[in-house]
Protein backbone atom coordinates (compact mmCIF):
# COMPACT_ATOMS: atom_id res chain seq x y z
CA UNK A 1 0.00 0.00 0.00
CA UNK A 2 2.83 3.36 0.99
CA UNK A 3 4.49 1.20 -2.32
CA UNK A 4 1.56 2.39 -4.69
CA UNK A 5 0.96 5.68 -2.63
CA UNK A 6 4.58 6.50 -3.38
CA UNK A 7 4.34 5.81 -7.13
CA UNK A 8 0.99 7.72 -7.38
CA UNK A 9 2.82 10.89 -5.45
CA UNK A 10 5.28 10.45 -7.99
CA UNK A 11 3.29 10.68 -10.78
CA UNK A 12 1.40 13.41 -9.63
CA UNK A 13 4.16 15.28 -8.73
CA UNK A 14 5.82 14.59 -12.10
CA UNK A 15 2.01 15.73 -13.62
CA UNK A 16 2.46 19.12 -11.66
CA UNK A 17 5.71 19.89 -12.59
CA UNK A 18 5.21 19.17 -16.49
CA UNK A 19 2.03 21.75 -16.63
CA UNK A 20 3.90 23.85 -14.37
CA UNK A 21 6.87 23.68 -17.60
CA UNK A 22 4.17 23.89 -20.38
CA UNK A 23 3.07 27.27 -18.59
CA UNK A 24 6.28 28.97 -18.38
CA UNK A 25 8.38 30.82 -21.20
CA UNK A 26 12.39 30.50 -21.26
CA UNK A 27 14.68 32.66 -23.20
CA UNK A 28 17.48 30.67 -24.65
CA UNK A 29 19.40 32.93 -26.44
CA UNK A 30 19.31 36.59 -27.26
CA UNK A 31 20.87 38.52 -30.37
CA UNK A 32 22.47 41.72 -30.27
CA UNK A 33 19.90 45.09 -30.32
CA UNK A 34 19.10 47.03 -33.50
CA UNK A 35 19.16 50.47 -31.58
CA UNK A 36 19.41 52.49 -35.06
CA UNK A 37 18.10 53.27 -38.30
CA UNK A 38 16.79 55.83 -40.67
CA UNK A 39 12.77 56.10 -41.05
CA UNK A 40 11.69 57.05 -44.20
CA UNK A 41 8.15 58.26 -45.68
CA UNK A 42 7.04 60.43 -48.36
CA UNK A 43 4.96 63.23 -47.91
CA UNK A 44 2.16 63.50 -49.79
CA UNK A 45 2.16 67.63 -50.07
CA UNK A 46 6.01 68.02 -51.46
CA UNK A 47 6.90 64.43 -52.53
CA UNK A 48 9.85 65.14 -50.75
CA UNK A 49 11.14 61.62 -48.65
CA UNK A 50 11.63 62.55 -45.16
CA UNK A 51 13.86 61.08 -42.73
CA UNK A 52 13.84 60.64 -39.45
CA UNK A 53 15.72 58.73 -36.88
CA UNK A 54 14.37 55.63 -35.38
CA UNK A 55 10.14 56.79 -36.72
CA UNK A 56 8.70 56.58 -39.60
CA UNK A 57 7.05 59.69 -40.38
CA UNK A 58 6.51 62.20 -42.92
CA UNK A 59 7.29 65.24 -41.51
CA UNK A 60 10.39 65.93 -39.93
CA UNK A 61 10.36 64.86 -35.63
CA UNK A 62 12.51 66.31 -32.83
CA UNK A 63 13.58 63.94 -30.44
CA UNK A 64 12.09 65.77 -27.82
CA UNK A 65 8.36 65.62 -29.17
CA UNK A 66 7.39 62.44 -27.42
CA UNK A 67 3.45 62.89 -28.14
CA UNK A 68 4.16 63.06 -32.27
CA UNK A 69 7.25 60.14 -31.55
CA UNK A 70 4.45 57.98 -29.76
CA UNK A 71 1.50 58.99 -31.63
CA UNK A 72 3.71 57.53 -34.87
CA UNK A 73 3.13 53.45 -34.96
CA UNK A 74 6.25 52.79 -36.43
CA UNK A 75 9.24 53.93 -33.81
CA UNK A 76 11.43 51.99 -31.53
CA UNK A 77 14.18 52.60 -28.90
CA UNK A 78 15.53 48.76 -29.81
CA UNK A 79 14.16 45.78 -31.55
CA UNK A 80 15.59 42.29 -30.81
CA UNK A 81 15.27 38.66 -31.13
CA UNK A 82 15.52 35.54 -29.39
CA UNK A 83 14.98 31.92 -29.73
CA UNK A 84 12.42 30.68 -26.44
CA UNK A 85 11.45 27.39 -24.70
CA UNK A 86 7.64 26.69 -24.27
CA UNK A 87 6.81 23.14 -22.78
CA UNK A 88 9.16 21.11 -24.63
CA UNK A 89 9.12 23.20 -27.89
CA UNK A 90 11.24 25.88 -28.64
CA UNK A 91 9.88 28.94 -30.74
CA UNK A 92 11.78 32.22 -31.95
CA UNK A 93 10.55 35.52 -30.78
CA UNK A 94 10.71 39.02 -32.43
CA UNK A 95 10.43 42.00 -29.93
CA UNK A 96 10.97 45.98 -29.75
CA UNK A 97 11.03 48.50 -27.55
CA UNK A 98 8.69 51.91 -28.15
CA UNK A 99 7.05 55.40 -27.24
CA UNK A 100 3.49 55.06 -27.07
CA UNK A 101 0.95 57.03 -25.25
CA UNK A 102 -2.39 58.64 -25.46
CA UNK A 103 -4.80 61.73 -25.38
CA UNK A 104 -6.66 62.63 -22.51
CA UNK A 105 -8.95 64.30 -24.39
CA UNK A 106 -8.50 62.33 -28.07
CA UNK A 107 -10.93 64.44 -29.83
CA UNK A 108 -9.25 67.34 -29.37
CA UNK A 109 -6.09 65.87 -29.31
CA UNK A 110 -5.11 67.40 -26.09
CA UNK A 111 -3.46 66.45 -23.02
CA UNK A 112 -0.95 63.63 -24.16
CA UNK A 113 0.10 61.29 -21.79
CA UNK A 114 3.46 59.46 -22.12
CA UNK A 115 4.45 56.10 -21.69
CA UNK A 116 5.97 53.25 -23.26
CA UNK A 117 5.97 49.74 -24.44
CA UNK A 118 7.10 46.59 -25.20
CA UNK A 119 5.87 45.01 -27.90
CA UNK A 120 6.50 41.35 -29.37
CA UNK A 121 5.54 38.18 -31.68
CA UNK A 122 6.35 34.45 -31.60
CA UNK A 123 6.68 32.30 -34.39
CA UNK A 124 7.78 28.41 -34.90
CA UNK A 125 11.09 27.23 -35.51
CA UNK A 126 10.88 26.28 -39.14
CA UNK A 127 9.41 29.40 -40.05
CA UNK A 128 11.86 31.79 -38.35
CA UNK A 129 14.92 29.40 -39.67
CA UNK A 130 13.45 29.57 -43.22
CA UNK A 131 12.70 33.76 -42.84
CA UNK A 132 16.33 34.20 -41.66
CA UNK A 133 17.93 32.05 -44.21
CA UNK A 134 16.03 33.95 -47.00
CA UNK A 135 15.88 37.65 -45.64
CA UNK A 136 19.56 37.53 -45.07
CA UNK A 137 20.53 36.34 -48.94
CA UNK A 138 20.62 39.90 -50.22
CA UNK A 139 18.15 39.30 -53.84
CA UNK A 140 15.66 42.42 -52.83
CA UNK A 141 12.66 40.04 -52.30
CA UNK A 142 10.04 40.65 -49.22
CA UNK A 143 9.57 37.70 -46.49
CA UNK A 144 7.14 38.44 -44.05
CA UNK A 145 7.11 36.58 -40.24
CA UNK A 146 3.27 35.81 -39.42
CA UNK A 147 2.07 34.55 -35.74
CA UNK A 148 -1.09 35.09 -33.71
CA UNK A 149 1.11 34.50 -30.27
CA UNK A 150 1.35 38.55 -29.67
CA UNK A 151 1.54 40.92 -27.47
CA UNK A 152 2.53 44.05 -25.08
CA UNK A 153 3.54 45.23 -21.89
CA UNK A 154 3.37 48.85 -20.75
CA UNK A 155 5.50 51.32 -19.26
CA UNK A 156 9.57 50.24 -18.70
CA UNK A 157 11.09 47.02 -19.92
CA UNK A 158 10.35 44.31 -17.82
CA UNK A 159 11.57 40.75 -19.31
CA UNK A 160 9.97 38.23 -16.47
CA UNK A 161 6.54 40.81 -17.34
CA UNK A 162 7.45 40.26 -20.72
CA UNK A 163 7.96 36.59 -20.86
CA UNK A 164 4.19 35.86 -18.43
CA UNK A 165 2.81 38.10 -21.35
CA UNK A 166 4.18 35.82 -24.02
CA UNK A 167 3.29 32.61 -21.57
CA UNK A 168 -0.59 34.08 -21.54
CA UNK A 169 -1.00 35.09 -25.46
CA UNK A 170 0.45 31.03 -26.24
CA UNK A 171 -2.70 30.13 -23.94
CA UNK A 172 -4.54 32.48 -25.55
CA UNK A 173 -4.19 30.90 -29.33
CA UNK A 174 -4.47 27.70 -27.31
CA UNK A 175 -7.84 28.77 -26.48
CA UNK A 176 -8.69 29.91 -29.84
CA UNK A 177 -9.20 33.56 -28.29
CA UNK A 178 -6.21 35.08 -30.41
CA UNK A 179 -7.50 36.97 -33.80
CA UNK A 180 -4.94 39.48 -34.21
CA UNK A 181 -2.20 38.45 -37.05
CA UNK A 182 1.66 40.60 -36.37
CA UNK A 183 3.86 40.50 -39.03
CA UNK A 184 7.20 41.41 -39.34
CA UNK A 185 8.68 42.43 -42.82
CA UNK A 186 11.98 42.16 -44.10
CA UNK A 187 14.04 42.44 -47.12
CA UNK A 188 17.90 42.95 -47.52
CA UNK A 189 19.29 43.93 -50.75
CA UNK A 190 22.56 45.66 -52.58
CA UNK A 191 21.57 49.22 -53.45
CA UNK A 192 24.07 51.50 -54.95
CA UNK A 193 26.71 49.54 -54.35
CA UNK A 194 25.70 49.47 -50.07
CA UNK A 195 24.65 46.30 -48.31
CA UNK A 196 21.44 47.71 -46.92
CA UNK A 197 18.18 46.09 -45.24
CA UNK A 198 14.65 47.55 -44.99
CA UNK A 199 12.36 46.41 -42.56
CA UNK A 200 9.21 47.73 -40.30
CA UNK A 201 8.70 47.24 -36.41
CA UNK A 202 6.24 44.36 -36.08
CA UNK A 203 2.43 45.68 -36.71
CA UNK A 204 -0.58 43.98 -37.62
CA UNK A 205 -0.60 42.26 -40.98
CA UNK A 206 -3.61 44.19 -42.06
CA UNK A 207 -0.80 47.58 -42.15
CA UNK A 208 2.35 45.67 -42.76
CA UNK A 209 2.16 45.99 -46.76
CA UNK A 210 3.90 49.42 -46.82
CA UNK A 211 7.88 48.05 -46.80
CA UNK A 212 8.04 49.45 -50.57
CA UNK A 213 7.22 52.99 -49.45
CA UNK A 214 7.39 53.35 -45.53
CA UNK A 215 10.70 51.59 -44.24
CA UNK A 216 13.10 51.04 -42.20
CA UNK A 217 16.63 51.20 -43.33
CA UNK A 218 19.97 50.30 -41.61
CA UNK A 219 23.07 48.57 -43.02
CA UNK A 220 23.39 44.91 -43.57
CA UNK A 221 25.82 43.90 -40.80
CA UNK A 222 23.95 45.68 -37.93
CA UNK A 223 20.55 43.53 -39.16
CA UNK A 224 22.00 40.47 -39.87
CA UNK A 225 23.14 40.44 -35.73
CA UNK A 226 19.75 41.54 -35.29
CA UNK A 227 18.88 38.00 -35.87
CA UNK A 228 19.87 35.78 -33.26
CA UNK A 229 21.41 32.05 -34.92
CA UNK A 230 19.09 29.28 -34.52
Amino acid sequence: MKKLYYILSLLLLSAACHAQDKGAVTIIKKSEQLTHATGWKQNRSTDKLIANDNVICDKEIQRTDSGLIGGTPQNFAWLQSASVRYGARKYYMVYYFRQDGHYLHPETKVGWISHTATRFMVVDSSEYVTFRKEVLTKRGGAHALRSRVTGEILDAYDEAAMLKEVAAAFERVEKKTALVYYCFNAKTQVYEGRDIARLRMPETCITSDKLGTEFFETDYESFSRLLVEP
